[in-house]
């Protein structure tokens, strides 16, 4: 890239919870990257299994590789936000602890999203990877980013966030947006102020949608820039993911407002999750009840 090496610094950030079997593999794919990485930091969520040896055996072999180990177990926002206070570099690019991200992954997206600075002029962007999610069945996905269109159509502001709550049928604004495949300047995360220590899941989604309002590009690339590997978590259930959006949507009431109907997308939440559940007798229920209420929006 035309980029200086020496001029823009950019920090890796893992967090890492009872990974034992996947962290080194996943910090390798970090060391492999083209672009030189001026540290990688690891914070531990006060791992149970082993984890913390290998993250001790890895700042021996590396380094420019960091760690913290939390006290206690407090979940992947305050462990993100950890990760926020300590880079020291230009820019931070999220990796997990169980994904392989390809070894062009911070050159590309930090090619991307400078040409949407200079485009757009305005150093307010997210940028995402478009990723290949291997599911416990063995089935690998394509999973698509937001933004992966041209510079000319990057996405930003409020439309990103109704896209987020309400879907869209533009080309650029359909596509995930999660954290282990996105990198920003350091100080975008500050200025946002993080995560929400608040959330166990969807905090990566709930972030989207504050810097969206705040205003915030988004760009991605197409290629699948990493390999994720979905994992039966105890935080990565149904239950936990629904109370999660529950107390999100709660959060941000006054902008689904702006946008839509909240009283549907609350029950049409309750649906999509009890549906997945397999609970189908109430997802019924439900669905009827929203094809009596609200016949437009089904």
């Amino acid at each position: 890239m035309n980029t200086s090496k020496t001029t823009i610094s950019v920090s890796v950030g893992f967090t890492a919870y009872n990974c034992k079997d996947t962290l080194v593999n996943a910090v390798q794919s970090a060391i492999n990257q083209t672009y030189p990485i001026e540290e990688i930091i690891i914070v531990d969520d006060y791992s149970t299994d082993g984890t913390q040896e290998k993250i001790f055996e890895l700042a021996a072999s590396f380094k420019n590789i960091k760690f913290h180990i939390n006290k206690t177990n407090e979940g992947v926002a305050s462990s993100r936000n950890t990760l926020i206070q300590l880079a020291k570099g230009d820019f931070l690019a999220f990796f997990d602890d169980d994904d392989i991200s390809n070894s062009k992954r911070v050159e590309r997206q930090l090619e991307q999203i400078l040409a949407v600075e200079r485009k757009h002029e305005t150093k307010s962007i997210i940028c995402h990877s478009a990723r290949l999610v291997k599911h416990i069945s063995g089935k690998v996905i394509y999973q698509p980013c937001i933004g992966q269109t041209s510079i000319e159509k990057t996405p930003f502001g409020k439309s990103v966030s109704k896209a987020i709550f309400f879907g869209s049928n533009l080309h650029e604004l359909k596509g995930s947006c999660p954290t282990c495949c996105q990198m920003a300047r350091t100080e975008n995360y500050r200025k946002l102020s993080g995560f929400d220590e608040k959330m166990r899941r969807s905090e990566d989604t709930e972030f989207c949608i504050r810097a969206a309002e705040a205003g915030y590009f988004f760009t991605g690339s197409s290629k699948p820039l990493v390999q994720q590997k979905m994992n039966l978590a105890k935080d990565k259930n149904i239950s936990i993911e629904l109370k999660n959006w529950q107390y999100l949507i709660r959060k941000h009431k006054k902008i689904i407002q702006k946008y839509g109907d909240y009283e549907f997308l609350d029950k049409w939440l309750n649906f999509k999750f009890k549906w997945f559940e397999a609970n189908y007798k109430d997802s019924f229920f439900i669905l009827f009840l929203l094809l009596f209420s609200h016949p437009i929006q089904c």
